[in-house]
């Protein structure tokens, strides 16, 4: 046949063509029978070449060994229906055994054939034929999709290696084999019932047609790297860590159980090294469940993808370095990995570990965090308080985060992290004392931004952005986060929008009722439609995707119940105040635990006015006044945007708090920036 003919193709993949070796490579007797048990073992199979006496052709079945004890094997034939009718009429040639690495020719005397299978009485010395450079692994049970130029075969994944694999396609009614052109790339895919596996670009070396409707294609894959996230400028600190984690999985392609050891490792993924000729990872190829191994009692879970196979060096030609990229891991196991790696880097650095809740408070008082007046606010529910961090701080909880720069049992700096909407979670509570290391504030700063840029990749950690609230009188955070939005200039990359900030004191036995045509209800879709509509037009910024308050947002639940398991509360409710079924403002009610964040911004009220000079101020003090009942407490935070309308209302404002938010997709955007204000940072 011709070189294009679809009947076989020849392998011209290069440097995958097997290798022939010198005819001295002997295999005895005995090697040889053990090598045929191991084949058995595996449910594996053996190839029978036959040739007929009369015409020459030569015909190949598959056999499965059974168990062999000397020179006699009794061979099984794994596909009775293809033995030809009249085996008298063929004589065999030889059998050919490959463990995926080296080929042997076995050229045996046959005992006896039928219709069920071969007996051979074996050789004293077989010869191996040919040494693949990659070796090759069986496969069961995987399914295969191969497209070319809008055109899809199915079939199984036969057998593979790190730079090719062999599958069998079943041509449907209606395609031809004619329709496969060697000379254009490919996609191929494969899957087993729990799901995707791989896809890859890849293209053809091999076809040969088995019949009228099946073909098996020998396909090298294209790609030694994939680009599983966006090329980032300032990627995950990669650590070394001592003794190196263990990784263990079942292969999903074979099925094999791989240990290897780490090399690197980072929040986002790790490198491992393999043997180049026995290399397992083929890129691109996920893995469901991954075991992370520290010590026998300590591991991490997680799924993982192949991203990246190369060359190690000249030091050690012989293997390969493999990067694999972490796709999602329950949140309290990042947290856990994280924490090592912090550690591994600074050994200062403290990643939410147990804190003695005495000593952050007293270091809150000492940095001046907790001022006179913040304390006043508070200190009519300092048990509630400190019940509140003794669980947010000790129990690890989903929801939180908090760094330290702690020497010893002295804590010098502190930042602290809540998840407080779907996707998004609130910075909060930076302070730094003044004594010890003088960058203790920056250190902190430093391991929260790494926090983010590495969780921002786990789907479970649910960060799509990140936000906070500071006062324009602070110099330090309107330099930081002021800087950043200044520098950014992109209000779909990082936004700002000014509240201001009272609290609200409902006049006891005052008369409540609301009289039409004033209404308030729960918003719903077309309300929430129409205040975004208001928002984009007064702003423009990232508040309504953060903060979950599109129409097609996911419900609280999910979220009030994650926080119930931690033994919190977290509630929100959202009206929409209406004059004739127009809207007029609206409310979110925030209800969480005393003290989750000091200010008390997740125990508030937000206000948003589109128009003040259509709400007047007696409606709008009646339903803060009615929300307040879901407090239970004399006065309530209140937070309205926009901030010149409680001006407006002559509203005694205590503070201005500037509500600063950023996208997590553009986190080379942050860090370009903070490297402008703190030369210092590290990344």
């Amino acid at each position: 046949m011709g070189k294009g003919s679809l009947q076989s193709l020849p392998l011209d993949g290069g440097e995958l063509r097997p290798r022939l070796v010198k005819p001295d490579h002997k295999l005895s007797r005995k090697q040889l029978i053990n090598r045929l048990n191991a084949v058995n073992f595996k449910d594996g199979m053996i190839l029978v070449n036959l040739r007929h006496n009369r015409f020459e052709n030569n015909l190949t079945l598959t056999a499965r060994p059974d168990p062999c004890t000397d020179e006699q094997l009794v061979c099984r034939w794994l596909k009775p229906d293809a033995v030809p009718s009249r085996l008298s009429d063929y004589s065999c040639s030889n059998f050919l055994l490959n463990d995926g690495m080296h080929s042997y020719a076995v050229t045996p005397e046959t005992i006896s054939i039928d219709r069920k299978g071969i007996c051979f009485s074996l050789p004293a010395v077989s010869r191996r034929t040919a040494t693949r450079q990659f070796r090759r692994y069986p496969s069961h049970g995987i399914s295969a999709q191969f497209f070319q130029n809008s055109c899809r075969f199915n079939g199984e994944l036969a057998d593979f290696s790190t730079r090719a694999m062999r599958i069998t396609l079943t041509l449907e009614e209606g395609q031809s084999a004619h329709w496969l052109n060697p000379a254009e790339n490919a996609e191929l895919i494969l899957s087993n019932p729990d799901g995707l596996i791989f896809s890859g670009n890849c293209r053809i070396i091999r076809v040969e047609q088995r019949g009228s409707r099946q073909l098996t294609l020998a396909v090298e894959l294209n790609r030694k790297t994939i680009n599983r996230y966006r090329n980032s400028e300032f990627r995950s600190s990669r650590q070394q860590l001592v003794p190196s984690p263990t990784v263990a999985f079942r292969h999903p392609l074979s099925g094999r159980l791989v240990n290897l050891l780490t090399r690197a490792i980072s929040g986002t993924g790790f490198a491992v090294d393999e043997a180049a000729a026995d290399a397992l990872l083929v890129p691109g190829m996920i893995i469901p469940e991954l075991q992370l191994r520290f010590t026998s009692s300590f591991s991490i879970s997680c799924r993982t993808q192949v991203v990246y196979v190369g060359p190690l060096g000249d030091d050690e030609p012989e293997k390969v370095r493999v990067g694999m990229a972490f796709l999602d891991m329950p949140a309290d196991h990042h947290l856990q990995l994280l924490s090592l790696v912090h550690r591994a880097e600074n050994e200062k650095a403290n990643l939410s570990h147990s804190v003695d809740t005495d000593q952050l408070l007293d270091f809150f008082f000492n940095a001046g965090f907790i001022y006179p007046e913040k304390y006043a606010s508070v200190a009519v529910a300092k048990s509630a308080l400190k019940e509140t961090y003794e669980r947010l701080y000790n129990d690890s909880p989903s929801i939180a985060r908090h760094f330290l720069y702690q020497d010893n049992d002295r804590i010098y700096a502190h930042m602290a992290a809540v998840r407080f909407h779907q996707n998004a979670w609130m910075i909060h509570h930076h302070a730094a004392s003044g004594e010890g290391s003088t960058r203790a504030g920056i250190d902190v700063l430093n391991q929260t931004t790494r926090w983010l840029n590495d969780s921002r990749y786990i789907p479970s950690v649910h960060l799509d952005y990140f936000y906070c609230y500071f006062r324009d009188t602070n110099r330090f955070p309107m330099r930081l986060f002021g800087g950043i939005y200044n520098g950014v200039g992109d209000i779909g990359v990082c936004s700002l929008d000014a509240f201001a900030y009272f609290h609200h004191h409902p006049e006891k036995n005052a008369d409540w009722s609301l009289e039409k045509p004033w209404s308030l209800n729960r918003a719903n879709e077309e309300d929430l439609q129409e205040f975004g509509f208001f928002y984009e037009a007064s702003s423009g910024g990232l508040m309504i995707n953060a903060f979950d308050l599109m129409p097609e947002s996911p419900p609280e639940d999910s979220l009030n119940a994650i926080y119930a398991e931690h033994g919190f509360k977290r509630e929100r409710h959202v009206f929409a105040l209406k004059d004739n079924d127009k809207l007029k403002a609206m409310f979110i009610v925030n209800v969480a635990d005393f003290g989750l964040n000091l200010s008390e911004l997740t125990n508030a009220i937000q206000v948003y006015v589109p128009d003040h000079e259509e709400l007047p101020r007696q409606i709008l003090e009646l339903i803060l006044s009615l929300l307040c009942l879901k407090f239970r407490k004399p006065t309530v935070p209140v937070l309205m945007y926009p901030d010149v309308a409680a001006e407006h209302y002559g509203i005694a404002i205590e503070k201005k708090y500037l509500l600063w938010i950023f996208s997590a997709a553009h986190m080379d955007r942050f860090y370009q920036e903070l490297k402008k204000l703190i030369r210092t940072i590290s990344h």
